[in-house]
């Protein structure tokens, strides 16, 4: 059986390269896009899409991912790249996130590597979006996957500004406290914060996108929504659980971007605590009793899942294991 990883990785690059064929497009911008696209890489989003495209097309002789499906899951993964590029932009504000994130950009100095970056960025949006079109147009898919595509950009888009401003500042390490009007950090909020940002671009996106392609309802749609905001939720606690116990071994704290405080902030449940003031070990075994539960959750929401192919039980295990929850 063909890796899906591969062939998905080889649709992305032609994509790409099909697109800017016959332009005058910018070697640095070029560079940086390839640069991103030979980074070692997961692909939990494409993985994602097809399993659950598995699942409610019930089972084929197929060995191969059907066609459709790679030129979606690689459409998925482009609108990826525009999310680690405009991060990568985002983060090289200071600190020691700043120093790796320039490490991926281009090698030049100022707005002009800001600009590259976002234009970038821009562009593989492009590409992404038009691949989607092309491909509901060519395998004759629910349009429905369009409108899905439009929801999860300006989710991802509004998240990120929701992130740097969850402790009620957008400057990254800002000795200034935040006023004292601001909402007191809680996990309820945090949990809002990663439906947003996290919770629907990584899971709930390529779960539903993956379910039209074999046109189930609105309402088994609600029910795939319902599994993937949990694991949205675990995925993304998990990734600031790791990064911030990195920034508290190196006991750096100008290294703490605002937005890498979030977690320890609402585990404090203050926006003005140090981060050093946190109990690594205690923290770790909240945060990994907290994926636990939402883990429970996601799989109890499963069951009232309609599938073709599998059970829900086993559906469940395997988006955890994609997830590495």
């Amino acid at each position: 059986m063909t890796d899906l990883r591969e062939v998905v990785h080889d649709r992305m690059r032609a994509a790409i390269a099909d697109s800017l064929e016959g332009l005058q497009a910018d070697a640095a911008i070029v560079a940086l896009i390839e640069g991103y696209l030979e980074r070692p890489a997961g692909m939990a989003r494409a993985r994602l899409l097809a399993e659950i495209a598995r699942a409610y097309s019930g089972p084929t002789a197929e060995a191969d991912p059907p066609e459709a499906i790679v030129d979606l899951a690689a459409a998925t993964e482009i609108l990826h790249l525009l999310a680690l590029i405009h991060d990568d932009a985002i983060d090289a504000d200071g600190g020691e996130r700043a120093e790796r994130a320039a490490r991926r950009l281009p090698q030049a100095s100022g707005p002009y590597r800001a600009a590259v970056a976002i234009l970038s960025g821009d562009l593989v949006h492009a590409i992404g979006a038009a691949l989607f079109a092309e491909a509901v147009d060519r395998h004759g898919l629910d349009r429905r996957i369009l409108e899905e595509v439009r929801t999860v950009s300006v989710r991802t888009i509004l998240g990120q500004a929701q992130d740097r401003s969850y402790l009620g500042t957008t400057e990254p390490a800002s000795p200034v406290p935040p006023p004292a009007s601001s909402p007191r950090p809680s996990f309820a909020r945090l949990y809002e914060l990663y439906d947003t940002k996290t919770g629907w671009y990584t899971v709930a996106a390529p779960l539903r996108i993956g379910a039209l392609t074999a046109g189930v309802s609105d309402a088994e749609l609600a029910g795939l929504s319902a599994v993937a905001l949990p694991l949205g939720r675990a995925y993304q606690l998990r990734d600031d659980l790791e990064d911030l116990l990195r920034l508290l071994s190196r006991n750096r704290p100008q290294d703490f971007p605002a937005w890498e405080r979030n977690l320890a902030a609402t585990w404090l449940g203050s926006a003005c605590a140090s981060v050093l003031t946190v109990d690594a070990g205690e923290l770790t075994a909240d945060v990994t009793c907290r994926i636990a539960d939402l883990c429970a959750q996601a799989s109890k929401a499963a069951r009232a899942l309609h599938l073709r192919s599998g059970s829900p039980d086993a559906l469940a295990r395997r988006l955890r294991e994609i997830l590495r929850l």
